[in-house]
């Protein structure tokens, strides 16, 4: 039997896997030509918004709660989560001193940040956009606690846990900044307010810009007009 070259065109190489879509819906489909991890829902060519409109709605919720939470502690401090971040903080030392003696004193407050960091990243990854903006969120709720620690350096009125040094003391002392301590201590409070707000608008802007996705694709395209000068029966 000869087969016509439209045939053989059609017909997939032996070590071709072909492309299957699965469909998903009403005009939607998932994509399976690329592994799971990355498979995504699409409504004809165009993807599934980042966040949805629940998604949205329930970290706008979250968010709030935060924001009055850290305005009424007036210090930004919040014992369940500090707690964590505590932990944190006094697991880095040890682990960044093995990598090198100097890096210990830096180890707590790089620990208590990579560790949320990294998590944001592997978020993103998986294209959770609202959970890596969560991780996001906790890492600057550190900075609260992290400029409170900076502004004790000269005074040293906070408790140590298991009467060690005090980081900041040190770190300051090292950079010849310890009598800048209050304003650096300012600035990094700024820095926590400024990303807990720009976390928002960036999880606000990424629903609408899907909520505008969606209404180009459902609306339908407006009909072609009659050319001019000729009647139609």
């Amino acid at each position: 039997m000869i087969r016509t070259g439209q045939q053989r065109q059609q017909q997939p190489g032996r070590n071709q896997r072909p492309q299957r879509s699965e469909h998903v819906g009403r005009g939607s489909r998932i994509d399976e030509g690329s592994p799971p991890c990355f498979a995504q829902i699409t409504r004809g060519e165009r993807s599934s918004p980042a966040v949805s409109t629940g998604k949205f709605v329930g970290f706008l919720s979250g968010w709030t709660l935060l924001m009055l939470a850290l305005l009424a502690s007036r210090t930004g401090r919040l014992p369940l989560i500090d707690g964590a971040n505590l932990l944190f903080h006094e697991a880095g030392h040890p682990i960044f001193a093995m990598i090198h003696r100097d890096l210990g004193v830096y180890g707590g407050t790089l620990a208590q940040l990579l560790i949320l960091l990294i998590c944001m990243i592997a978020f993103l990854r998986q294209r959770a956009v609202v959970s890596a903006a969560v991780a996001l969120l906790w890492m600057f709720q550190n900075f609260f606690g992290i400029s409170a620690y900076m502004a004790d350096a000269r005074d040293q009125a906070l408790p140590m846990v298991g009467g060690g040094q005090h980081d900041w003391t040190t770190i300051f002392a090292l950079w010849g900044v310890l009598e800048h301590d209050r304003e650096i201590a300012a600035a990094v409070r700024f820095l926590a307010w400024a990303g807990l707000t720009a976390t928002a608008v960036g999880v606000a802007l990424l629903w609408w810009r899907g909520q505008q996705t969606l209404r180009s694709v459902e609306t339908p395209p407006p009909p072609p007009k009659r050319p001019a000068g000729k009647n139609t029966i």
